[in-house]
């Protein structure tokens, strides 16, 4: 997830930057990075366990993943992940902490809102 981060910034940043509204880009973008996650059939775990973005569609389920979570809960969330993940050194209790939902829980919505894109509108809409 971290690789996808910082494109995730670049995107809030770069739309603040041009005075766009990002409701009117987040569709666009959401469906985007969709795209981009639907190209790896590993679940997030198993991404995990890899230990690297390299495999087919790795990075864009890492983009994506860091664009919903961003999303749904702000980009102040995201940071504290990772700032939590750093002190603990363990990714589910991270997870929990900052998100208030099991990395579990996370995965199995993940993979619905990977494959339909009105689910993941709802999900970052936090429905």
């Amino acid at each position: 997830m971290v690789e996808g981060t910082a494109e995730v910034f670049e995107w809030i940043y770069s739309v603040q930057v041009q005075g766009k509204d990002a409701a009117n880009t987040a569709d666009q973008a959401l469906f985007n990075m969709q795209t981009g996650a639907l190209r790896s059939r590993l679940t997030l775990t198993q991404l995990t366990d890899a230990g690297s973005t390299k495999v087919r569609g790795g990075y864009g389920t890492a983009r994506f993943v860091a664009f919903v979570l961003a999303q749904r809960n702000g980009t102040e969330d995201l940071l504290e992940y990772f700032a939590v993940l750093g002190q603990t050194k363990d990714r589910d209790v991270a997870f929990e902490k900052v998100f208030g939902l099991s990395f579990d829980k996370f995965e199995a919505d993940f993979e619905r809102i990977r494959r339909d894109f009105t689910a993941a509108k709802e999900y970052v809409k936090g429905q």
